[in-house]
């Protein structure tokens, strides 16, 4: 009975210790291929955010030159229709003027600064 046990035992145990290493080696590759996956994601979702804070800050950029084309434009328009109402009614625009001088003078006196 003895020879009979090991009979079976012999090809039972070898296939168990065939799938044991099999299992082994498979998990071995399965971990190192999920580790080279993760550099590569990695390095492609750096990549999209240093696109993604250069498209920002393009965006900052043209943002920044509207911002600064349309006071320059509203400069413009106020020195225009300023210019005009002086050109129709030259007294108004004086006395216009003369109030601005006076909150020159107030706004001086309140911060000596904010004329500098």
């Amino acid at each position: 009975m003895d020879n009979t046990a090991l009979t079976v035992a012999t090809p039972i145990l070898v296939s168990l210790i065939t799938s044991g290493l099999t299992y082994m080696g498979l998990r071995h590759q399965y971990k190192s291929d999920l580790k080279k996956q993760e550099k590569i994601y990695k390095l492609e979702i750096d990549k999209l955010l240093l696109q993604h804070q250069n498209e920002i800050d393009k965006i900052n950029s043209q943002l920044d030159a509207q911002v600064k084309l349309y006071e320059k434009n509203a400069q413009t328009d106020f020195t225009k229709d300023f210019m005009s109402d002086a050109i129709k009614n030259p007294k108004q625009a004086a006395e216009a003027l003369t109030g601005l001088h006076e909150l020159m003078k107030v706004i001086d006196k309140i911060n000596p600064n904010s004329s500098k």
